[in-house]
């Protein structure tokens, strides 16, 4: 429809800045979610996935002992960020007509649960952490639900704790995961 002959047309040149903001705000939000076909190395993950649903065969994980006084803030901080930057770490895999796609989430909250081990002894805590490592590793991943990155952290002691990130091999590999580690660390360093 458009506007009465006697009506000027407003422009996006005409706005204010505030309106110019308000209008991006609307057209993000009512933007769909894209989909994107998957590489072949994807799609024979996900095959694999279809036929062995709740494998954990393709589970990457990382397993980082940090040592000194720990911002857990400022670690979940920084966690966030990288899934704010990598769009693969946003990414989850649904099926329509039989055909797989990659939809990128356009965020995504990763929760970093904390396990307190630090009143146990030693002995003992060596013991939870193999048993935590064990349980981390034997949850699968829900392609299609997403999403496929996960952190923990073990509180050993005041100054001492375990950070375990794991993922799908379908949006990562080993090589993009020290990537990965690498730039948490340095985000976790300029969050300080």
């Amino acid at each position: 429809m458009s506007p009465a002959p006697d009506q000027p047309q407003a422009t996006i040149a005409g706005l204010s800045l505030e309106q110019k903001r308000q209008l991006l705000a609307q057209l993000l939000q009512k933007k769909p979610l894209q989909r994107f076909p998957l590489s072949f190395a994807q799609q024979r993950l996900w095959f694999i996935e279809r036929l062995q649903p709740g494998t954990t065969v393709y589970t990457i994980p990382a397993v980082l002992r940090l040592q000194g006084e720990l911002p857990i803030a400022a670690l979940h901080r920084s966690l966030q960020e990288i899934v704010r930057r990598h769009e693969s770490l946003r990414t989850r895999f649904v099926e329509e007509d039989g055909i797989p796609y990659q939809v990128v989430m356009p965020e995504l909250t990763l929760p970093l649960p904390s396990i307190d081990l630090s009143s146990l002894e030693a002995g003992q805590q060596a013991q939870h952490v193999r048993e935590q490592l064990r349980q981390i590793m034997a949850q699968p991943f829900d392609l299609a639900a997403g999403p496929l990155l996960r952190s923990s952290l073990l509180k050993l002691h005041a100054a001492e704790h375990v950070l375990v990130v794991t993922l799908h091999h379908i949006i990562a590999d080993y090589w993009s995961l020290r990537v990965l580690m690498r730039e948490i660390a340095e985000v976790y360093h300029a969050f300080l």
